[in-house]
């Protein structure tokens, strides 16, 4: 992204674009759909290590960006402290967003099985699909008050703290009894 609004790193909308392309163009598309006529919003989207820009562009049939929309290339923890929120497909990068207390919209794919790793929690588990719902609780996001945005940071720790364990004997048994 060349211009300075960017250098600044100051993210509205951070998207984690996935490695297989259809997913990334399925993505892509919905967010220009969604978004494409809300230039106040600055959207950054970070294509996977393995993908690039041009391809996804290319097999969205996409010329050009919306003005507001940038790609941006590195490690997400170089981005995620300056985003206020991100939107993603069902991917265990929610897991990453999430140590950096980022609220984050689910997106579902069309024609897919979603494996959200959030599905196991009633108060985070719901997965967005249409342009409406997508743009309606991103917009919800984005106007948390400070106190709620808190709020969602210590929800995510405590998901952390809850979906990870240490791996001794004991977690390790239900991978393994009666094989060993």
């Amino acid at each position: 992204i060349g211009n300075a609004l960017w250098k600044e790193k100051i993210i509205d909308i951070f998207v984690p674009l996935p490695m297989m392309v259809s997913d990334g163009v399925e993505l892509l598309t919905k967010l220009v759909h969604s978004f494409g006529d809300v230039g106040k919003l600055r959207i950054v989207l970070k294509p996977h290590p393995m993908t690039s820009e041009k391809v996804l562009l290319k097999a969205a049939g996409i010329r050009k960006l919306p003005a507001h929309f940038g790609f941006v290339r590195g490690k997400m923890s170089d981005w995620l402290p300056s985003v206020k929120i991100a939107i993603a497909l069902s991917t265990s990068t929610i897991y990453e967003i999430m140590t950096f207390g980022v609220p984050v919209v689910v997106v579902g794919r069309e024609a897919a099985i979603d494996l959200n790793p959030l599905g196991f929690y009633a108060d985070l588990n719901q997965i967005f699909f249409s342009l409406k719902q997508i743009r309606e609780e991103t917009l919800r996001l984005l106007s948390l008050s400070k106190s709620e945005i808190t709020k969602y940071k210590r929800r995510g720790e405590e998901v952390l703290r809850t979906a990870f364990n240490t791996v001794n004997d004991e977690t390790m048994s239900v991978f393994v009894d009666g094989i060993v």
